[in-house]
């Protein structure tokens, strides 16, 4: 069985992580594993400040992320639209599609 449908197994059942034998552990925990790797190249949130100084403001995040300054002018539904789709259509796209 592989690790998400697992996941949604234990959580279905209300079965803790913890109680998983030893047999299953590896390929339950490969999964977690990987979803923590992606978890950390994740975007920043919405709600995030843009002109953090640390990041080099809005002008760097956008050299950063290799953006085009025309990407930031092709309009709100165009730039958060996959964002949207993959919340309600992968559940484990981000923190907030797995609530």
């Amino acid at each position: 069985v592989c690790g998400p449908l697992f996941e949604e197994e234990l959580a279905f059942w209300g079965i803790d992580e913890t109680d998983v034998e030893a047999c299953c552990w590896m390929n339950y925990r490969q999964h977690r594993d990987a979803e923590e790797a992606l978890d950390s190249f994740e975007t920043p949130e919405p709600d995030a400040p843009d002109d953090d100084p640390a990041l080099g403001g809005a002008d760097g995040d956008l050299k950063r992320l290799c953006m085009q300054e025309d990407a930031r002018k092709a309009g709100w539904w165009k730039t958060w639209q996959p964002r949207i789709w993959a919340l309600f259509e992968d559940p484990y796209s981000s923190k907030y599609a797995r609530v």
